[in-house]
This record gives structure tokens, C-alpha cells and sequence, in this order.
């Protein structure tokens, strides 16, 4: 319907809410689901 200019506005908000669903743990699920699927490993810090 938007076409060109519906992906270039569209594409980076799709981002925008990966990067916030990653950054919260409640919301993993989100960035898992719209993203590849693979599960990350949680960080790790020593």
C-alpha cells in the first residue's frame, strides 16, 4: 500500500523496537520472535 517510502519508514521502527525489546528482559520474546528466532545467550559479566 505504502510501497518505497513505507519501507524506508517502516524498516527503522521495525529496528527501533528489536533494539528495546532485546534491552528488556520481559520483552525478550519480542526481539526473538521478529528477529532470526535464535535464542541468545544471556551476557555474562566477570
Amino acid at each position: 500500500m505504502w510501497g518505497i517510502s513505507g519501507a524506508f519508514i517502516g524498516v527503522p521502527i521495525l529496528i527501533v523496537f528489536i533494539v528495546y525489546c532485546e534491552g528488556t528482559p520481559s520483552e525478550k520474546w519480542g526481539a526473538t520472535l521478529l528477529s532470526s528466532g535464535a535464542m541468545t545467550a544471556p551476557d555474562r559479566e566477570s
